[in-house]
């Protein structure tokens, strides 16, 4: 009995809410570096990443009340993504643009599901 008052005690919902800001905050940043590393293609193992990182955000970062602001932003965010950056040759910045808004879309986008898919049960259960 005492092992499980330990264990409750040890995952506060602050500690898995900064995980889930730290996840997030890594996330960016590697979609970052993937985009400086190479804006035209990405790895199959750097999507990985990039994905497990979306699902985690998903699962652990957006509460309730921050959940139609996000799926606002990831939508916004998948709209840009769409945007012809590439267009833009001083310097290759458009390559840049379009290279992290690809990645950071792939990121964001399965986070974006993952709180698409809690919303929905979230319904579900509620008119039960």
């Amino acid at each position: 009995m005492a092992k499980l008052k330990i264990v409750k005690k040890a995952f506060k919902k602050t500690d898995i809410k900064k995980f889930g800001h730290l996840v997030f905050a890594a996330g960016i940043i590697l979609t970052l570096f993937f985009t400086l590393k190479d804006p035209t293609k990405l790895s199959v193992n750097s999507a990985i990443i990039l994905l497990v990182l979306g699902l985690i955000v998903g699962l652990l970062d957006v509460a309730k009340k921050e959940a139609n602001s996000f799926l606002i932003a990831v939508i916004a965010l998948i709209i840009i993504s769409g945007i012809q950056f590439q267009q833009i040759t001083w310097n290759n910045i458009g390559l840049y643009l379009k290279g992290f808004f690809l990645n950071a879309t792939l990121f964001l986008g399965l986070a974006g599901a993952i709180v698409s898919l809690k919303i929905i049960y979230r319904v579900y259960k509620e008119t039960k």
